[in-house]
């Protein structure tokens, strides 16, 4: 079994939630009132979301923060069973 980072559940949800919202790096980091290389950065596992980056990027999405960790939740619980 491939060794998961601690931060690939987020990078995996944050992803795919932006895919499913049809928001480019651009879209998301404008709504969400960041830059689009740190959305890039976030996805690609290159660092860590702050709890502040989190309800920021939750509410780009159009999401609840509860919404976006019960996601993860499920996503590691995935990845457990693998």
């Amino acid at each position: 079994m491939a060794k998961q980072t601690s931060t690939a559940p987020f990078a995996t949800i944050l992803w795919w939630l932006r895919r499913k919202s049809g928001l480019t790096h651009e879209q998301l980091a404008e709504k969400a009132d960041c830059h689009p290389s740190t959305v890039s950065l976030l996805e690609n596992e290159k660092r860590g979301p702050s709890l502040e980056m989190v309800l920021k990027l939750s509410r780009g999405l159009g999401y609840s923060a509860a919404d976006v960790v019960g996601e993860i939740e499920r996503e590691l619980e995935r990845l457990d069973d693998v």
